[in-house]
């Protein structure tokens, strides 16, 4: 175990931004408005009177009863030194968490050090709910592809069984990490099911249907 001087002095130092030290943004795909139909029942919907929860009663229903959606743009920001650690990233300015995990003071593994340019897929959705990994962490991986980038991701808490057949049958290879430091790293904003994502989700399914 060790104690690690520069990640304890990001935690305690750093900013609540963390995308304003980010030295490159690039838009992947803008702003869009779409027009939702309403589902085919929704003259039953006055009989929900709860939702899992996540995402407010009101809002499950308004999607539901269709109308006009504001689809955010999909992202690339480009970062210096990235920290990963103890299931967080750290910039310059803030940190996000990847993974629900308790902060330590001491660490267990040394950071892998990457200094070509390369690419974070995980969120903390994607490491703890399956859907969440196989939809949206496959998409930003075909993003990184595309754009020539190596991947790296953090392993789920608890892991999926089906990851390493899943990512054999859509030829994905991501470098799996606990500890790291990302000397040119990029991370993407793509929770928007735009058109970007729908024709990376598209590429998958065709890789999955070989």
């Amino acid at each position: 175990m060790r104690f690690d001087r520069d990640l304890f002095l990001r935690r305690a130092l750093g900013h609540r931004d963390f995308w304003a030290s980010a030295i490159e943004t690039r838009e992947i795909h803008p702003k869009s408005v779409i027009e939702r139909p309403a589902a085919i029942y929704a003259d039953d919907l006055g009989d929900v009177t709860g939702v899992a929860p996540g995402i407010p009663l009101k809002t499950r229903l308004a999607y539901m009863k269709g109308g006009t959606e504001e689809l955010r743009e999909t992202t690339a920001h480009r970062f210096r030194n990235l920290r990963i650690s103890q299931g967080s990233i750290y910039s310059e300015s803030g940190h996000v968490q990847l993974r629900k995990q308790r902060p330590r003071l001491f660490g267990k593994t040394e950071p892998v050090v990457f200094e070509a340019p390369t690419a974070l897929t995980c969120n903390r959705p994607s490491t703890s709910v399956y859907g969440h990994f196989s939809v949206e962490q496959m998409a930003r991986e075909i993003l990184a592809e595309d754009m020539g980038l190596p991947t790296v991701t953090l392993p789920s808490l608890k892991s999926f069984w089906h990851e390493e057949q899943l990512r054999a049958s859509l030829d994905l290879h991501a470098t799996q990490i606990e500890s790291a430091v990302l000397e040119d790293g990029w991370i993407f904003i793509d929770r928007a099911k735009n058109r970007s994502f729908a024709e990376r989700f598209e590429r998958l399914r065709a890789k999955a249907g070989k």
